[in-house]
């Protein structure tokens, strides 16, 4: 009778062990989770930022200004040709997929969004969640009204994720410093 209490124990302290280990995040300061437990991330935003209820990854800055991130996983559509390439393929593996990705993006996009234009603006960051990763920025306009985005793309577990920050063109730069913040803090759950 001893060794079956024994065992049981045992066995609800393993099973108590288990469960309480299991995968807390240390969110960083000032910043607060955003992504669903099902993700393969944690998507962390500003406290002040707004989490969109049924999102799996998606917040906004207020309700006046819907200024917002989102991130998106995307199976590329066509085979990928990793021979030969650019400097950056030759330098890491992951970026004849992201440049494959961008091309079909920038294809798509060109077709169904009006005044779609690609920006050449350089931005610093080079990776997402501790992967290579590049940045693209792009405007259209919509009802009028001209919008920015910021693309962070990086190829993760045979498929593109992308964390895309969408903005009217007025608002873009005053939220800059928060989504540099956002990029820096994304990570995979590996």
């Amino acid at each position: 009778m001893k060794k079956i209490v024994c065992i049981l124990l045992l066995l609800v302290i393993c099973v108590m062990t288990v469960s309480c280990s299991g995968s807390e995040v240390k969110v960083p300061d000032g910043m607060k989770l955003a992504s669903g437990s099902g993700e393969l991330y944690y998507l962390f935003v500003p406290n002040a930022w707004t989490v969109k209820e049924g999102s799996s990854a998606s917040a906004f800055v207020s309700a006046s200004d819907m200024s917002n991130v989102s991130v998106v996983a995307y199976v590329l559509q066509n085979e990928v040709e990793t021979e030969g390439g650019d400097e950056a393929a030759a330098q890491n593996p992951r970026a004849p997929y992201i440049d494959a990705f961008w091309s079909e993006f920038c294809a798509d996009a060109g077709k169904t969004l009006i005044a779609f234009d690609v920006s050449d603006e350089v931005i610093d960051t080079q990776t997402l969640g501790g992967f290579y990763a590049k940045q693209f920025v792009y405007t259209h306009t919509t009802g009028g009204v001209e919008y920015k985005h910021r693309m962070a793309v990086t190829y993760y577990g045979e498929m593109i994720i992308y964390l895309l920050y969408s903005s009217t063109a007025e608002n873009y730069d005053s939220h800059a410093a928060d989504v540099d913040n956002i990029i820096k803090e994304f990570q995979f759950k590996q």
